[in-house]
């Protein structure tokens, strides 16, 4: 059994590298393509998928097209920094005492992020959403609840592991 569980926390430590590289690759391809929108407009358009209506909407509101873009790179970023977080999670698991406060915070913020998240996405959809759909751009991630309802099952678990190291410091002292 144990060798089992070892062997899918390995493959699930890849998966979540991977994920992690290609949330990276789509938050640098974000930047550059911000960046690229201001000293060649004509390169963006090309550069990234849907340019051209972003090119339009950066044509018509100038304002409103910097606060999409650099909403839609802060959501990829914290996106990002939450596999980052789950990948040192992956590391600092230990199978033979896996009950560690160390693990139970991270849990705990890592469902806090995922609040934010969810909370930063409704959000985005309220402001954004609207005009976005008018010039038919998307962003990169879907915004939505389903942040919420993820961060409170994280929660959950780092309640569980926390009344593990609760249990596991009180059986240490009654041995």
């Amino acid at each position: 059994m144990k060798i089992k569980t070892e062997n899918i926390l390995k493959f699930l430590k890849v998966l979540s590298w991977m994920i992690f590289i290609g949330i990276l690759i789509t938050t640098g391809v974000l930047i550059v393509s911000f960046t690229l929108s201001f000293i060649n407009p004509e390169l963006f358009m090309s550069s990234f998928e849907g340019g051209e209506n972003w090119y339009e909407l950066k044509q018509q509101s100038n304002n409103f097209y910097n606060n999409a873009m650099f909403f839609n790179i802060v959501f990829s970023l914290t996106h990002a920094y939450i596999w980052y977080l789950i990948i040192e999670l992956f590391t600092k698991i230990n199978l033979g005492n896996p009950f560690n406060i160390n693990v139970s915070k991270k849990l705990e913020f890592i469902a806090y992020l995922l609040l934010a998240l969810g909370i930063l996405g409704i959000v985005g959809n309220k402001i954004f959403s609207e005009k976005l759909r008018q010039y038919e751009v998307k962003f990169v991630f879907e915004f939505d609840a389903g942040y919420i309802f993820i961060a409170g099952i994280v929660y959950i678990i780092s309640q569980i592991f926390k009344r593990g190291v609760e249990l596991q410091e009180e059986n240490e002292l009654t041995i």
